[in-house]
Formats: structure tokens, C-alpha cells, sequence
């Protein structure tokens, strides 16, 4: 995802778009079936990240809860992505997961929002992306994650929460 001066990522609803001039809007492909809160790029490997509060895309001809990548011409799951309760990850889930808010921190992906499992990997609210699955973050936070933000000396996390779980 190379960005030239005046390009940027715009999301809303149920669609990604990239806006760029010219031209001014160019659909990114069927966009998720409901809405996103947040937009990451990794510039290392020209990815972004979209999260937010969608089992899949909007033709469903992919499911991954609160989260999927863009690579510039298709749309992939990231692992089981996030949801509430138990899954096994080869079907859909009836309570998928939020993302409101990711960062990149030492060249690995973090996701926090609402939810408390990744398949069957218990997690709360944060985890961290591997490269192969969603990893809980020790244990977690005790309600929503709504910010991040990597910093030289760790990963400043912000939301509706009283306490980290150990």
C-alpha cells in the first residue's frame, strides 16, 4: 500500500475506500458486512489492517471477526480473528468481536476492543498478532480497549477499564 502525497485511507459504514486524486475515490474491493473503526498500515510489508465490528465481508466469500488484511488487491482472514465464547474457526460465530483500536509496536500487529476469545484462546480484550494466530496479551484488561499507542518504552493502552488482568 506505497503512499503518494494526497492518498489516504477512508473507511466508513460498511466499505474501505482508498481516496486518492486522481482519482478521487477507488473501491477496495465488496468492503465488510458492517462497520470500521480503525485503519493500520504496515508500510514494511504494504498491508492494512481493518478492524471494527463485521463477521466478514460484505459478499460473503470471507469470514473473519473484528479484524481482516488488505494487501492492495484482496481481502484475507487473520487467524480466527477476535469474538466472544468458544469457536473452532471453520464456521462462523454468532458473536463476533469488536476492534476499535490497533497499533503496530516492535513490527508486530496489537488489537484491542471488545472480546474474549480467538477461536478457542481465551483472551481479554488485547492481543497480538503472531504471524499465524492471535496471542492474549498475559491477561489482559478488564473491560473495552478504545486506544494504543506504541511509544519507544512500551504500549500505552487506554479504554473503559479499571485494571489489567494478571
Amino acid at each position: 500500500m506505497s503512499a503518494r502525497p494526497g492518498t489516504f485511507l477512508l473507511a466508513w459504514g460498511f466499505s474501505v475506500c482508498l481516496a486518492a486524486q486522481p482519482p478521487l475515490f477507488t473501491d477496495l474491493g465488496p468492503g465488510v458486512n458492517w462497520g470500521v473503526y480503525d485503519l493500520v498500515e504496515d508500510t514494511l510489508n504494504d498491508i492494512c489492517y481493518v478492524g471494527g465490528e463485521f463477521g466478514g465481508l460484505a459478499d460473503g466469500s470471507l469470514y473473519c471477526s473484528g479484524i481482516m488484511r488488505w494487501d492492495g488487491s484482496s481481502y484475507s482472514a487473520l487467524g480466527c480473528g477476535v469474538g466472544y465464547g468458544v469457536w473452532d474457526c471453520t464456521t462462523p460465530i454468532g458473536n463476533a468481536g469488536v476492534v476499535f483500536e490497533m497499533t503496530i509496536w516492535n513490527g508486530e500487529l496489537y488489537a484491542g476492543g471488545g472480546f474474549d476469545h480467538s477461536g478457542t484462546v481465551p483472551m481479554k480484550n488485547i492481543a497480538r498478532w503472531d504471524g499465524t494466530a492471535w496471542q492474549p496479551m498475559l491477561g489482559g484488561v478488564h473491560g473495552n480497549v478504545w486506544g494504543m499507542k506504541a511509544c519507544p518504552d512500551g504500549l500505552y493502552v487506554a479504554g473503559r477499564f479499571h485494571h489489567a488482568v494478571p
